[in-house]
């Protein structure tokens, strides 16, 4: 009668009476309904409306149709992290698993909606707790961190999946737990994500450049000399000579200063000069070394075919000169002076300096 005569006010408080007096579950949800209908289409009253899906959806929890009205009208009412809150307390109160989850991460992304990000990180944690090696579940969880930036979470979420994950997918998330440890200012967490990444398929040609710098960044030089031999095979691979020299030569550097082993750098940099005999940056490496005793007689030996090829008869000398000092061997010794002598004589025209070289090498 008051739906006929349009008299809505009175038609809502007749369906309250009823409601307050009837027990079934199916005949409250009726009312319900008839009421959220009447206050948002006669009323224009969505609020109401909206508690009156509320209160439908608490009667029946997995009743779709109250769920997604309820949504609807909060989006409407720009009240997500109201609604958000709502479904994650009904989801506690839920003893179906499937169930429990499934509102859970309705309100998350109602929340995230909302720019409720906390609410929205709660509400799938919560989910988690049912499920804790859901993928999906933390697929979302990590996707709501990483957008917001809140990147200590994120990494713990990230560590959760890659762990759950295999394949391809999983070296990617590698990648992804690198680029958020970068935000965090924590390039050795970040590069052993990405030598994680690498290792789980990941493209070496891709990857490895950022691994170096990375391994930089947090000085870790063994495993950036590693990597960085990696680097050089995948230039000579590709027949990028000139880009194979120039890791060659940085790693070398790498293994002189950071590494301590003067050795091992000389014969890097001569490995440099056997494929770009005037490297000057080689050289000078090489010739610095030459006051050093304990690798002086190796970098003079792998200066003397750049001396030769660039006819520096001076340098020649000297360096014959820096090997007859170092060899224990008196026939390395002699064989180095004599040819000394040789230049002295035919190239730098040096008869007294040639000599004093012959002498030197008689008496021994």
């Amino acid at each position: 009668l008051y739906e006929k005569n349009g008299d809505h006010q009175r038609q809502v408080a007749s369906l309250l009476v009823q409601l307050s007096s009837v027990t079934d579950r199916d005949e409250q949800k009726g009312l319900l309904t008839l009421l959220a209908q009447v206050a948002e289409k006669k009323l224009i009253d969505p609020r109401s409306a909206y508690e009156h899906r509320l209160r439908g959806l608490t009667l029946d929890p997995a009743d779709s149709t109250f769920r997604a009205e309820a949504v609807r009208l909060a989006i409407e009412l720009k009240a997500h992290a109201e609604m958000a809150r709502f479904l994650s307390d009904l989801a506690v109160k839920v003893e179906d698993k499937s169930l429990a989850i499934s509102l859970l991460t309705e309100a998350a992304e109602v929340a995230e909606e909302g720019g409720a990000i906390d609410d929205a990180a709660q509400a799938l944690k919560g989910a988690l707790s049912r499920s804790p090696d859901d993928h999906e579940l933390l697929s979302l969880l990590v996707h709501l961190l990483y957008k917001a930036r809140r990147w200590a979470e994120c990494d713990q979420a990230l560590r959760r999946l890659c762990q759950a994950s295999e394949g391809e997918q999983r070296a990617q998330l590698y990648v992804q737990l690198a680029q958020v440890n970068s935000e965090l200012n924590s390039p050795r967490e970040a590069a052993q994500a990405l030598s994680e990444a690498i290792r789980a398929g990941a493209s070496e040609e891709e990857h490895l450049p950022r691994l170096a710098l990375l391994l930089e960044e947090g000085g870790r030089p063994a495993e950036l000399s590693e990597v960085m031999e990696r680097l050089i095979k995948l230039a000579e691979k590709a027949g990028d000579k000139e880009r194979a020299n120039g890791l060659k030569l940085r790693r070398a550097k790498l293994i002189e200063t950071s590494l301590g082993d003067k050795a091992e750098a000389v014969r890097r940099y001569a490995d440099v000069l056997k494929h770009k005999p005037a490297d000057p940056d080689a050289m000078t490496a090489l010739e610095h070394l030459l006051s050093d005793p304990t690798c002086r007689e190796d970098a003079a030996r792998a200066l003397l075919p750049s001396y030769e090829a660039q006819k520096d008869h001076r340098k020649q000398v000297l360096a014959l000169q820096v090997i007859a000092e170092a060899a224990r061997d008196n026939g390395e010794k002699i064989a180095a002076l004599r040819a000394a002598t040789e230049l002295h004589l035919h190239h730098l025209r040096q008869p007294a300096q040639a000599f004093i070289s012959t002498a030197q090498a008689v008496r021994l």
